[in-house]
């Protein structure tokens, strides 16, 4: 397993190649952060953590951290910073999930869909987002945020939907 750069080395390497970096990353299409991240880690070893050192990461209370994060702060800070690939990169985010789009047909014709860590449906012209997450009181968390990107992006994408709502979903919880 590669071990991570010190943080001038890294920050030296991003100022000069960060622009070209993100678009041999990009390889000429839309490319979000996540992909982004596991990319970078898996073509210059050393520059961001792996998911595998992430994982090991989250296991550990926070001030036994590490602080492996603040890698991909900076490659994301230094993409962001360049006009052009910073662009790109925000435009790709703004796109709709790949699964929102496969779930879309289903959703408009069901008007629901449960994607477990939230729960969307439509209600005349709303639709309604819960954010299912009773273990820790409907909080957003790393379990929650994919899902309530595809359900927000269900929102977005049904013609029928002229407002959304983003809830918690109801508990069963002395607190």
């Amino acid at each position: 397993m590669a071990t991570l750069a010190d943080d001038e080395t890294r920050e030296r390497y991003m100022r000069e190649h960060a622009q070209a970096l993100y678009w041999e990353l990009a390889d000429g299409g839309p490319l979000r952060v996540e992909a982004l991240l596991e990319r970078a880690a898996e073509r210059v070893p050393g520059l961001v953590p792996t998911t595998a050192q992430l994982a090991a990461e989250r296991e550990r209370v926070q001030g036994d951290k590490d602080g492996l994060e603040i890698a991909h702060g900076l490659l994301l800070s230094h993409v962001l910073a360049s006009p052009v690939a910073g662009a790109h990169l925000v435009w790709s985010m703004l796109r709709p999930t790949p699964e929102a789009l496969e779930r879309l047909d289903g959703f408009r014709t069901s008007g629901e869909a449960d994607l477990g860590g939230a729960h969307v449906r439509r209600e005349g012209r709303a639709g309604i987002l819960e954010l299912r997450n009773p273990r820790h009181l409907n909080a957003e968390d790393e379990t929650t945020l994919g899902a309530t990107e595809v359900a927000l992006d269900l929102i977005l994408l049904d013609h029928e939907i002229e407002v959304g709502v983003f809830r918690g979903g109801l508990l069963d919880h002395p607190r």
